[in-house]
């Protein structure tokens, strides 16, 4: 019997270790989606003057289009990035939790001059120490 609540014991402990893994090789994911998203945007803001759309910065599907489908103006250079089919939903970029990546460019509370880019991180929640950031 002792033998047995050892084992269930251990077991616990590596999954607990497990999930915690796996929760820092998402968050590391996110980081490298926002350093290829910064690139891909910066790219663009080269090209046109200006940075993408940002949905009233409140959201990612018009950054999605402005750097994947031609805009119609005439120094639109790209596609600026390609994006795996499991990054996208609902014309969105996600993080690795299925949530929305934020972008604001129009009143960046971060980067002034430029654009605020982040992940709410696990909890889903902005503004907690688990978001992953640009700044």
């Amino acid at each position: 019997m002792t033998a047995i609540a050892v084992i269930f014991i251990l077991i616990a402990m590596i999954g607990r270790v497990g999930a915690s893994a796996r929760q820092q090789a998402m968050r590391k994911e996110a980081a490298a989606m926002i350093g290829a998203i910064e690139i891909a945007i910066e790219m663009f803001q080269a090209d046109l003057a200006r940075y993408p759309d940002d949905d009233n910065g409140i959201g990612s599907a018009n950054l999605y289009d402005n750097l994947v489908n031609d805009t119609g103006e005439t120094t639109w250079y790209g596609p600026y990035m390609e994006f795996k089919d499991e990054d996208i939903s609902g014309g969105h970029i996600v993080d690795p939790w299925g949530e929305n990546y934020n972008y604001d460019c129009s009143s960046p509370s971060h980067n002034s001059g430029s654009f605020d880019l982040w992940s709410k991180g696990p909890d889903k929640a902005n503004n907690t120490s688990d978001d992953v950031t640009n700044w």
